[in-house]
């Protein structure tokens, strides 16, 4: 097939892509600005209260099946037709029937379950998520306007809103990258796929979310998140920072569901952890309903309750009894991060991983790897040299390890590194998408190898706000990965670029010319938001790193993507580590930080995180 073809077919698909809730976007000129508007047209709420759409939710099992029924139909397509060309063109002539009727929704969801998993579709890819849900938009320009009243003072109406600090949050939750990959990660973690640790991984990435969520409201002066852990309460609208109407608490039904459902999961806890080394995988199974062949997940009726889907779906239940649209938003991957009951809920499903975890033991951190680590360099990439090989300038540059060490330039290697004790953040824009980001940074770690023979160890690099650091949930993960060690002195190089929880190669932008198609590499949190905002002050954080032995770590080795958040490239394989996921700070632990700074093979180093505001 040649490239215009591809083009073509590509061009087709992304039109296809469009959610028809989200398609029509009022004219910010023509109209006058109000926030709690419903987003969604009219034309398309008739559609929906008439039946021309079915209503469609993966966090729903039923719905999800019928996703599954598309995906599979396209997989036979391709499987049948008589060369690889004409079967894309084929799948998308039949997508394009599907999306032309009722389940439009579900075949959308079908089609990216089919597009990321399966092994060979060369040439179709998923549109940037802004293409498919063009009111991302609109929602970000008039965030832009309410950030910029606080600025000047802000407008009667909007006063609790301006004042709160809730506009930052709220642009954080409206984040495109960020809500491109959640759904990017609930398609390659498909529920109804058994792969390894999928439980495991559902918990923790979710975990480091509110971390992260939690992260950015301390930096407003917002306390952080709290759980809906009162069923029979009434529900946080789409944007708290402004008035809601109707009677906002969910159906008797609904929190019955939920009620029964945490018990249920609860009454297991001692099965799980009959079986210790796949205690959190199980629990995690079960709390998001996810295949199993695991004797503990099996034969159970209260997996049916769905605990993590049914918070989901009882949000959208409630939009049709109080006509709230945008509670339609928790149905949906793609956009449930928008509304700000989603990390309430989260943190509820979070509370019950905790109350697990305090049953389980602690972790042990003695007989680790016979290293020290000597020091902790951070450099914006503004004080990197340009040109030359950073890990041996490095070496050169901060060789003694005998004078006191204090932040400023380094010669070394013909070069100079600047170090500093502050990492920065920045608003940017992108055409009309305004987006948080960050200055670039490394990390320079002196390690000396106390051995006479090369050790592999596996560095693990954590960050947490400094007023919560004794909350093991508040750790944030920065990176992972492999570093050889010499007997002696050492010196570590490592660009935030090639961190392990990001979608690789680092997105830099929200460039909407961007695809998302690649199941591996293309999974991950956002690059721009690695770093939590911060704030103008400078936020006190600290950086924690711990190195452990790969040969005691390694199970199997990824190529591309995020490690931490998402695995191997082939889901067929274990996870690439055999360390719980947010090791050492996966489970509680009794003074955190007094534990870090006795171990050798662990360190911390206190530093700021500063908001420069908009960039230019």
């Amino acid at each position: 097939m040649s490239d215009i073809n591809v083009k073509e077919l590509n061009r087709k698909l992304e039109e296809l892509f469009v959610n028809p809730l989200h398609a029509e976007i009022e004219n910010l000129e023509s109209e006058p600005f109000s926030l709690g508007v419903e987003r969604i047209a009219p034309s398309n709420i008739a559609r929906r209260e008439l039946g021309a759409i079915h209503p469609f939710s993966p966090f729903d099992n039923e719905q999800l099946e019928v996703a599954g029924d598309f995906a599979r139909k396209y997989e036979h397509i391709l499987a049948v037709a008589s060369d690889h060309e004409s079967g894309l063109a084929q799948i998308v002539a039949a997508f394009a029937q599907d999306t032309a009727s009722k389940d439009v929704l579900a075949a959308q969801y079908g089609m990216r379950l089919f597009l990321v998993h399966h092994p060979d579709v060369r040439g179709l890819e998923l549109p940037a998520l802004e293409k498919q849900y063009p009111d991302f938009i609109k929602l970000n320009v008039e965030n832009q306007i309410l950030l910029e009243m606080r600025g000047a003072g802000g407008a009667i109406s909007f006063e609790a809103a301006v004042s709160t600090g809730e506009p930052d949050i709220k642009q954080f939750r409206e984040d495109i990258l960020l809500n491109e990959h959640h759904i990017h990660w609930h398609v390659v973690y498909d529920r109804r796929k058994i792969v390894d640790r999928g439980g495991e991984m559902f918990l923790y990435m979710h975990r480091q979310m509110l971390a992260r969520y939690d992260a950015e409201r301390l930096s407003v002066n917002l306390l952080r998140v709290e759980a809906f852990s009162q069923y029979e309460g009434p529900v946080d609208p789409y944007d708290p920072g402004l008035p809601s109407s109707g009677n906002r608490k969910l159906a008797v039904e609904d929190v019955t569901k939920l009620k029964n459902g945490r018990t249920g999961i609860k009454g297991k806890f001692e099965l799980y952890l009959n079986n210790p080394k796949k205690a959190v995988d199980l629990l995690g199974n079960d709390t998001e309903w996810r295949a199993s062949n695991e004797p503990e997940n099996l034969n159970d009726s209260q997996r049916e309750n769905n605990f993590h889907g049914s918070g989901h779906g009882a949000v959208v239940n409630l939009s049709v009894a109080t006509s709230t649209v945008e509670d339609e938003l928790m149905g949906d991957p793609a956009t449930a991060c928008r509304h700000a009951f989603f990390w309430r809920w989260h943190k509820e499903v979070d509370n019950l991983y905790d109350e697990f975890l305090q049953r389980m033991p602690v972790n042990a951190f003695g007989g680790g790897p016979e290293v020290r680590i000597n020091k902790i360099i951070l450099c914006r990439e503004d004080g990197l040299p340009t040109v030359g090989d950073l890990q041996q300038i490095g070496k050169e540059a901060f060789a003694d390890w005998e004078a006191a060490f204090q932040d400023g330039p380094f010669e070394g290697g013909g070069a100079t590194i600047t170090t500093t004790d502050e990492l920065q953040t920045v608003y940017k824009m992108y055409e009309q998408i305004k987006y948080l980001t960050h200055k670039g940074f490394a990390y320079f770690l002196r390690v000396e190898n106390l051995s006479s023979r090369d050790i592999e160890s596996t560095v693990r690099i954590f960050i947490a706000p400094e007023q919560t650091q004794e909350d093991y949930r508040s750790w944030i993960e920065m990176d992972k990965f492999v570093a050889k060690l010499s007997p002696g002195k050492n010196v570590i190089y490592q660009n935030a670029k090639e961190s392990s929880v990001i979608q690789k190669p680092a997105v830099l932008e929200p460039n909407p010319e961007r695809t998302q198609g690649d199941r591996g590499c293309q999974c991950g949190w956002p690059y721009t938001l690695l770093l939590p905002r911060g704030n103008e002050e400078g936020m006190p954080y600290v950086m924690m790193v711990m190195l452990t032995d790969w040969n005691e770590d390694k199970v199997s080795e990824s190529t591309c993507g995020s490690i931490s958040f998402c695995g191997v490239t082939n889901q067929n394989q274990p996870y690439p580590d055999s360390r719980a996921l947010g090791y050492p700070l996966d489970r509680p632990m009794a003074g955190i930080a007094d534990t870090l700074i006795t171990n050798p093979h662990m360190a911390t180093r206190p530093f700021k995180i500063r908001h420069l505001g908009m960039e230019g």
